[in-house]
C-alpha cells in the first residue's frame, strides 16, 4: 500500500499497531439496499481490520413493506455468516471485536418507511433498526433534505417522531438534512444526535456539507460528526479529486472547532455497488441528480476509496502528531461512548403524541 504520508519505519509500525488495537468504526457504508455476494463483502471488511460498520439496509425511496424486507434480508444473511453479527447494543460491538468478527449496525437514510404512524418506530426497533436519517435530500413529512428548494425545518409530525426515536433509543442522523431541519432536530431531540457522513461547509459548497453553527450545536448537545470520503463534497472547491491529505485536513478543522471527543468517520463507501442496473449508481443519480454529480470512478477520495484504505486515516493522524489516545478516539472509541448514551440510556418522555399522525404516508 502506498505510503501517502512518507512515514518512516518506526512511524509506520506505530500507526499499524494503533490501528490493529483500535476499535475501528465506519459509521456509513452503502451497498445499494440489497446485499449480494455477502460473504465477499463481510470478508472485505474483516480483512481490512474494520470492527463495526453502520450500513444502510434500505433503498432511500422505499416504504414500509420494502423496509421490513430489507431488514429481514440483511438479518438472514448475517445470521448465516460465521464472521458477521447484527449489533443492536454496544456490547454486541465490543463482543464482535473480542471474537474477531464484524458488527453491522442497521440504519436507514430516510424516515419514509415509518409512513404516517409513529407507533411503527417501536416495530422497527424490534426488527433491529438502530439509526434513522430523518430526510434524504428531498422533503418528506418529517423534515427537509439538503437538496430541497425550501427548508421548513421539522414538521409537527417530525418533532413527535424525534421524541419517539429518542424514547426508543434509536440514533437520529442528520447527514442529508437541510440547514434548518438540522438545527431543529438538535433543538428538539432530548438525546444526542449525529451527522454520520457529511463534511464542513468550509471545505465546499455542497448540500450535504454542514455549517460551523450546525457542527457546534451538534457537539454542544453531546453529538458526533462522522467525516465522509465522498468526493463531491470537496471537488468543486478544490477543482480536483480530494485525497486522504484533504481528509486529514478536515479532521484537524473539526477537532479544532468542536473538540476531538466528537469526531469520527462515516466514509460513505459503496463497495459492490454497480454503476448500472436497477439498484446501481445511475439509478440513484436519476432520482437525486443534484446529489450525484461526480464521476463514478472518482466517487471517493484518493487514498480512501475502499476498505483497505481505512488504515490511512490512522497513518495520517500519526503524521499530524496526534496522540495514541486521540487516534483511538477518532477511530471508534468516540462512537462507542456516544452510542452508550443514545442506545443505552434513552430519555423517558411523557409528552410524546403517540397517536399523532399525518394521513397519506410520509
Amino acid at each position: 500500500m502506498r505510503n501517502y504520508f512518507e512515514l518512516n519505519d518506526d512511524e509506520l509500525k506505530r500507526a499499524d499497531k494503533l490501528y490493529e488495537e483500535s476499535l475501528v468504526i465506519d459509521f456509513l457504508t452503502f451497498v445499494g439496499g440489497e446485499l449480494k455476494n455477502e460473504e465477499e463483502y463481510f470478508k472485505m471488511v474483516k480483512n481490512a481490520g474494520v470492527s463495526a460498520v453502520h450500513v444502510t439496509v434500505n433503498q432511500q425511496p422505499n416504504g414500509f413493506r420494502q423496509a421490513i424486507q430489507g431488514l429481514d434480508e440483511w438479518g438472514r444473511k448475517i445470521e448465516k455468516s460465521d464472521i458477521a453479527v447484527l449489533a443492536t447494543t454496544v456490547d454486541d460491538i465490543l463482543e464482535a471485536k473480542k471474537n474477531d468478527k464484524i458488527a453491522f449496525i442497521a440504519g436507514w437514510q430516510n424516515a419514509k418507511p415509518f409512513e404516517d404512524n409513529i407507533k411503527n418506530v417501536r416495530v422497527f426497533k424490534k426488527l433491529g433498526l438502530r439509526v434513522v436519517l430523518l430526510a434524504y435530500h428531498y422533503q418528506n413529512f418529517v423534515a427537509s433534505g439538503g437538496g430541497e428548494r425550501h427548508d421548513g425545518g421539522l414538521s409537527r409530525f417530525g418533532i413527535n417522531l424525534v421524541r419517539e426515536l429518542n424514547q426508543q433509543g434509536i440514533l437520529i442522523d442528520l447527514s442529508h438534512c437541510g440547514p434548518q431541519s438540522v438545527l431543529d432536530a438538535i433543538k428538539y431531540s432530548q438525546a444526542p444526535v449525529a451527522i454520520t457522513h457529511a463534511n464542513p461547509a468550509a471545505f465546499g459548497d455542497h448540500p450535504r456539507n454542514k455549517s460551523d453553527e450546525a457542527l457546534k450545536a451538534c457537539a454542544e448537545k453531546g453529538g458526533m460528526i462522522g467525516l465522509s470520503a465522498w468526493s463531491e463534497h470537496l471537488e468543486t472547491k478544490l477543482g480536483r479529486r480530494p485525497t486522504i491529505h484533504d481528509f486529514i485536513e478536515m479532521i484537524d478543522y473539526v477537532v479544532n472547532l468542536i473538540g476531538v471527543d466528537h469526531v469520527g468517520f462515516g466514509l460513505d463507501l459503496t463497495p459492490l455497488l454497480e454503476q448500472d442496473g436497477p439498484r446501481g449508481y445511475k439509478y440513484l443519480g436519476g432520482i437525486y441528480p443534484e446529489a450525484f454529480n461526480s464521476k463514478y470512478e472518482e466517487r471517493n477520495f484518493e487514498g480512501l476509496s475502499d476498505y483497505d484504505c481505512v488504515i490511512n486515516i490512522t497513518r495520517g493522524l500519526v503524521a499530524r502528531g496526534y496522540s495514541d489516545e486521540d487516534i483511538k478516539k477518532i477511530n471508534g472509541e468516540n462512537w462507542i461512548k456516544f452510542l452508550k448514551k443514545v442506545w443505552g440510556n434513552p430519555p423517558k418522555i411523557d409528552n410524546v403524541e403517540i397517536e399523532g399522525h399525518i394521513v397519506g404516508g410520509a
